[in-house]
């Protein structure tokens, strides 16, 4: 199970898109795959869906499936987002007083 979650991890975080499979096993709707795509990487990747539980971290992103059967097996997973949360507070104040996150650096700029 370990090799396989962090295989699963490297390839999410390495190709940067939610869906980092062939064409022939995932047909790709080239009008909307540009919001499959992580760019720049997000802290955290909450994947929820029915298999085992896992965190993994690989190049300080975080990938996460939690059980969501149930809040008391939730709330490890909701304390993890809240300390990466803490750890990467990187919100602004603007003058008006609402948070606003920093615009990310391009090649151009």
């Amino acid at each position: 199970m370990l090799c396989v979650v962090t295989q699963f991890t490297k390839t999410i975080i390495c190709q940067s898109h939610l869906c980092p499979l062939p064409l022939h096993v995932a047909p790709v709707y080239w009008t909307y795959d540009f919001t499959l795509r992580m760019y720049p990487l997000p802290d955290v990747i909450v994947c929820a869906d029915k298999y085992d539980p896992f965190t993994s971290t690989q190049v300080e992103c975080t990938v996460t499936n939690p059980v969501l059967r149930n809040y008391f097996l939730l709330r490890p997973f909701l304390s993890r987002v809240h300390s990466v949360l803490e750890k990467t507070s990187k919100v602004l104040e603007n003058s008006s007083g609402l948070p606003t996150l920093p615009r990310p650096r391009r090649s151009w700029d």
